[in-house]
Formats: structure tokens, C-alpha cells, sequence
């Protein structure tokens, strides 16, 4: 009789030792909410996914619709990342996005942004962004025609794109964009033509990417674009994460400290003491704190490779200033969608706002914008000081006797200092080619890597962090031989036998 019972024994710890469910979790499903859903899974699962971002998200849904059994471990209090929507006290029913706002290019009816293809789907609404611009002489308040500016920066643009085109890849990554506006505009354009390009330049680059330009590669367009418009989501961002967080087993609040892997598993430590085990363990945390953390999380360390990979990339920081009022009293003498102040500074703060009063959504908010390392800079000061240095530039393009009135509520983002993310997103610096790639390398098929900063054709956007996870996700499930597939589904004819074989051991002892 001992000898069957260290039969059946290390048959059931066999099956424990895969993942499977002795207990047939399957129908089971636990909502987002329940944090005791790790216990109800038997504390066995398939996969780990690290981060509910958009891209831990992404691949937790797409290994759950395979019937895996998945733990999704979320550091903070929500799901999102850096998808963060919160009510507007002024203005109820109403959400402001302190992190991504636009899905940038909706796609075709064949080709959708797969963002907007949830959105679609899911009856969430969403309206156009705008791309209108107004130019303002910061110093003198002046309206600056926008077209022969406007026809320099596309033809800047133009030049950079050709370096790419035309050039061997290292030579446009061993210059930064600084590099290439000292040396090649001066000698085209007079003193005032090379302001007003700067601060174009200085509008679209260093917001977009969220860095200065002189910590920009000249190829930092080396990525796709979805085709369409652009438009964002008069309810917030955030619902997007809702939707892909429905009836996934999430523990919030839990920071993991260290993640253990092997060919055969991932044990998972969290704060506070504590492990979890699966076969696979996805890892979506921001570039940052990967860069700031890997060292202390990972054992055996990340192969060098990864790590080389890692300061190739930087992570760029874009803060917000959202300022809202009960009516739109700059409405007379702004109506474009966007703000771009001109000042002689190479590195201006509050030079760019986003006029939400121009768009469907109509509502009293100018969204000021400040990227690298003014940002960083703007994160030491209070709340108070930086809504002050906003209101003061919008002084400066106010026209005579409109006087700036005070804001009903302000909103202040500091991605740089936000220890679970320390950034906004990723930026290609000088460097080498293939950064994105090696990030997304797995290591011995149990970890795999998502996130925006491991999409080779979308980085720093919202719909590269979701394809991203659903990579990582098919990558692990493709990894799976026949032989651990049909483990995971335990034939109900061996749950059977061992189940019979219980039930006759009293009798036998």
C-alpha cells in the first residue's frame, strides 16, 4: 500500500509541478477585483504576467482565451500603467488623462489601430483629435503666420528623413537632431527663420519623444505609422484598460522584488515575503524601472546583450499641466487645436498647449505640455509654482486687457519621479540599431519582455505596447510541446482513475 501511495502521489505532484489544475478551475473565472483568485486558482498557474499595462493586459487576455491559467501582478492600485484617467472635480462626468491620450492614427476598415478596433467594438466613444496650429510671439504676444514656419520644419523634416534613405545606418545614428539643426540650417535660414524653426522643432520632436533633441537620434522616426486620423477619448483613456481587465485574475498593490527562472519555471518574490511559480512569466514593466531595477530582479542577471540594449534607449519624460476653467475665455483669440509659443529659450518651458475648447469634445482645458529635461526640471518645483509659470505664459500671448483668470482646478503629472514607471516612454538615443529587438528577447523559453520599448514598429505609443503582449504571449504559448499541452488539459480519464484510487485506499490501509 505505500508503494501506491507514492504512485499516486507523485503522479498528483507531477501534474502540481506543470501547473495543472488538479481542482478544474475551468468556468471558474475570477473578476479583476478578487485578489483571493490566486488561492482559487490552487496557487498553480500557467503564466505570470509582471505589469497590467496595456501590454500585460494584452497578453494576459490572449493566453486566457488559449485556457491557460494566468496571474496578472500589478505594483499599483489599478490597471493602465501609464493609462491613467481621473474625474474632473470642475466639470462632473468628466475624466482628464494624466498619461496617453490619443490613439495616434485610427487605421483603415482593413487595417484598424488595434486600440481603436477595442474601441469599435466596444461602443467607446471617441472624437477627433485636431492638428490646427496657432504660432504666438512669446515675447511680443503677436500671431505669427504659421505657413513659411511651418514650410521649414517640414522641410527639416524632409532633410533628416533623407539621412535614413540615403545613408549607411550607422552614420545617422552616431548624430543627434541638435546635431544636424546647428550644422546645416544656419547657413539657409536667417536668425529669425532659425527661432521660429527651433520651437517648432522643439514643439513636435521634444513632445512627441518626450526627450531634448540633442538626445534624439537623426533616425528617430524609424518606426510605422497607423494610417488615419488621430482621436482620443472624451471619457478617458483608462476605459481601454477596463476592457482588457475584465475577468483576469489581477493582485494589485503587490510589487514583485525578484524573479528566479529556469528551463523549466519562473518563481516569482513579491514584497513582503511570498513567491508565485509558473512555466512562463511575461515581464511588462516600463523601460525606466527596468533600467533602474534589473540588477536586483532578475537571477540569473539579464544577458549583456539585454542590458547594452537597455541603455541604447532612453526613457524620455512628458509632463502634463491640465488646466481647467469654467469657460473658455481664450476662445476669442485662439480656436486651433494647438498653441505653440515662440520664445528665443532652445529649451522653453510651456511653450505648447492643447486646446481641448477646439475640439468635438468642447470643454475648458488648455493641457500644457513640457518634455525632457525641462519636465524634469518642473518636477522639483510645488504644484503651485508650476501652475504659476504656466499661467504667466499664457499672459504673454493673451491680447491687451485680457487678463488670465485662475484656474478652477490644475492637474500636474511627474512621470520622471513616479517610481513605478521613472519616465513616460522610450526614446531611441544616439546609438545602434536593434535596441527594440534585444529588449524583447526571451530568456531560456520561460521570461519574455513586453512593453512599448519592445515594439520594433511601434515604440512610445499605447497600440505598440498592446501588439507587444500579444507577442510575447503567442511567443510562450508556441513554446509549449504536445507533451506539457496536454498536461495543462489533463485528461479527465487520469483524473479519473486517481480520483477511483482515492476512494479505495481506507479500505486498505
Amino acid at each position: 500500500m505505500t508503494l501506491h501511495l507514492l504512485v499516486l502521489f507523485s503522479i498528483l505532484s507531477c501534474f502540481a509541478a506543470t501547473g495543472v489544475d488538479i481542482h478544474q478551475r475551468r468556468g471558474l473565472l475570477a473578476t479583476a477585483d478578487e485578489v483571493s483568485c490566486a488561492s482559487s486558482f490552487g496557487g498553480r498557474f500557467d503564466a505570470i504576467v509582471i505589469g497590467a499595462g496595456l501590454a500585460g493586459l494584452s497578453a494576459a487576455q490572449r493566453l486566457t482565451q488559449k485556457g491557460w491559467r494566468v496571474l496578472v501582478i500589478e505594483a499599483q492600485d489599478q490597471a493602465g500603467g501609464r493609462v491613467r484617467s481621473v474625474p474632473l472635480a470642475s466639470i462632473p462626468g468628466k475624466r482628464a488623462d494624466l498619461g496617453a491620450f490619443w490613439i495616434h492614427g485610427v487605421g483603415t476598415a482593413s487595417s484598424p489601430n488595434p486600440i481603436f478596433d477595442i474601441a469599435q467594438d466596444t461602443g467607446l466613444e471617441t472624437v477627433l483629435a485636431g492638428d490646427d496650429v496657432s504660432l504666438f510671439d512669446g515675447e511680443t504676444g503677436e500671431v505669427v503666420p504659421v505657413d513659411p514656419h511651418w514650410s521649414n520644419y517640414e522641410a527639416f523634416y524632409d532633410f533628416l528623413l533623407g539621412l535614413w534613405d540615403n545613408e549607411d545606418v550607422d552614420q545617422p545614428f552616431s548624430e543627434t537632431v541638435d546635431d544636424y539643426f546647428r550644422t546645416d540650417v544656419g547657413s539657409v535660414l536667417s536668425s529669425y527663420e532659425q527661432q521660429w524653426l527651433r520651437s517648432i522643432i522643439t514643439s513636435e520632436f521634444r513632445n512627441d519623444y518626450a526627450a531634448d533633441h540633442s538626445n534624439l537620434t537623426t533616425i528617430w522616426h524609424d518606426d510605422k505609422v497607423w494610417a488615419g486620423r488621430e482621436v482620443f477619448f472624451p471619457g478617458g483613456f483608462s476605459q481601454v484598460a477596463h476592457v482588457l481587465s475584465d475577468r483576469l485574475c489581477i493582485l494589485y498593490n503587490s510589487p514583485v522584488t525578484s524573479i528566479e527562472y529556469n528551463v523549466f519555471e519562473a518563481v516569482v518574490g513579491m514584497e513582503g515575503g511570498g513567491t508565485h511559480r509558473a512555466r512562463k512569466a511575461i515581464v511588462t514593466v516600463p523601460l525606466g524601472y527596468l533600467q533602474a531595477h534589473h540588477t536586483s530582479l532578475f537571477s540569473p542577471p539579464l544577458p549583456e546583450s539585454m542590458q547594452q540594449a537597455m541603455q541604447t534607449l532612453g526613457m524620455g519624460t512628458l509632463n502634463k499641466v491640465i488646466l481647467v476653467w469654467r469657460t473658455a475665455w481664450w476662445a476669442e483669440f485662439v480656436s486651433t487645436e494647438w498653441v505653440v509659443r515662440g520664445v528665443p529659450d532652445e529649451l522653453p518651458s510651456f511653450d505648447t498647449f492643447y486646446n481641448l475648447a477646439a475640439t468635438p469634445a468642447q470643454l475648458p482645458i488648455l493641457v500644457a505640455f513640457n518634455a525632457g529635461s525641462v519636465a524634469e526640471r518642473l518636477e522639483e518645483m510645488s504644484d503651485d509654482e508650476i501652475r504659476d509659470e504656466a499661467l504667466a505664459a499664457l499672459a504673454t500671448i493673451a491680447p491687451a486687457g485680457v487678463s488670465v483668470p485662475a484656474p478652477a482646478e490644475v492637474m500636474v503629472t511627474r512621470w520622471h519621479s513616479d517610481p513605478w514607471t521613472l519616465g513616460s516612454y522610450s526614446h531611441v538615443r544616439p546609438g545602434q540599431p536593434g535596441a527594440h529587438t534585444a529588449l524583447a528577447t526571451p530568456l531560456q523559453n520561460t521570461v519574455y519582455f513586453a512593453g512599448e520599448h519592445t515594439s520594433s514598429d511601434y515604440p512610445s505609443t499605447t497600440h505598440g505596447a498592446y501588439l507587444s503582449g500579444l507577442a510575447a504571449a503567442d511567443a510562450a504559448f508556441a513554446t509549449e510541446s504536445p507533451t506539457s499541452a496536454a498536461m495543462v488539459r489533463v485528461p479527465a480519464l487520469i483524473l479519473s482513475i486517481s480520483a477511483a484510487f482515492l476512494t479505495l485506499l481506507p479500505s486498505q490501509l
